[in-house]
């Protein structure tokens, strides 16, 4: 691979994904009060963020291990997390 991720590029990029998802989350919950489906619809997105992560980590490991392939556009290949998986949240109860 030609370029290796460094960890603040690393970080960078996750800090990114996660005011991407503060953002989403208060324009939902907050703004757009669908509280009754708000689990339903941060496992969702949470899954997607932590599936990007996953992914973004995987693709650095492989260039720092030399890990090669190229995608049928020519790219190099990147690792993306396909396996299911379930984030349990527990609920606080209301006062």
């Amino acid at each position: 691979m030609d370029t290796n991720i460094t960890r603040q590029e690393f970080h960078q990029a996750i800090q990114r994904l996660a005011e991407g998802l503060a953002d989403e989350v208060w324009a939902t919950v907050v703004e757009g009060a669908t509280v009754a489906h708000a689990d339903t619809w941060l496992r969702a997105a949470g899954g997607r963020v932590l599936r990007a992560v996953l992914g973004r980590a995987l693709s650095a490991r492989a260039e720092r291990r030399g890990a090669e392939g190229r995608c049928a556009c020519g790219g190099a290949v990147a690792f993306r997390q396909r396996r299911p998986f379930r984030v349990h949240m527990s609920v606080l109860p209301q006062q």
